[in-house]
């Protein structure tokens, strides 16, 4: 599976996607992202020996994010102006995949059908990153994150 159809997805009532036929979920797109972080949090091991173990035994602590997810993209004026009306909030937000190559050279394509890989609730905070003459202006969406995430394995 390539990455083009990889979206950040956040959970809003005026949403025009649902992912769930069940249910009355809507999601919109985010923001368009370039990249994405690493989804399944690390955790570090937490010694949990007794006097009867032979050797020293740990189990998995909690995991830690390192406190956001950091997701680049490009400048939007309607990006900057969506994400800043969120500030301060906390949102319910999705990475989405989808397999998007039988859809190749299309700008906009539809998240409808994709996979939830990963959910989690964050606040939202959109940085202008550095730039050079003549570049696409470059910017990062921190999600500080609030909860516990879920990640799922994408299907093949």
């Amino acid at each position: 599976m390539i990455t083009n159809g990889t979206f950040l997805m956040y959970e809003t009532s005026d949403g025009k996607y649902t992912f769930d036929s069940s249910s009355a979920t809507k999601w919109s797109v985010l923001m368009p992202i370039t990249e994405y972080p690493d989804l399944d949090a690390e955790s570090d091991g937490v010694e949990n020996t007794t006097l009867s173990n032979g050797r020293t035994t740990y189990e998995p602590g909690l995991p830690d994010d390192g406190g956001s997810l950091a997701f680049p993209g490009y400048y939007s004026e309607a990006d900057r102006k969506r994400i800043n009306e969120l500030k301060g909030k906390v949102i319910h937000c999705a990475v989405v995949f989808k397999d998007a190559t039988a859809e190749l050279g299309e700008t906009d394509i539809d998240p409808t059908g994709g996979n939830i890989v990963s959910e989690f609730n964050a606040r939202p905070l959109l940085r202008i990153t550095g730039a050079s003459s003549g570049d696409v202006t470059p910017v990062e969406l921190d999600l500080y994150t609030t909860a516990d995430a879920k990640t799922y394995p994408a299907s093949a």
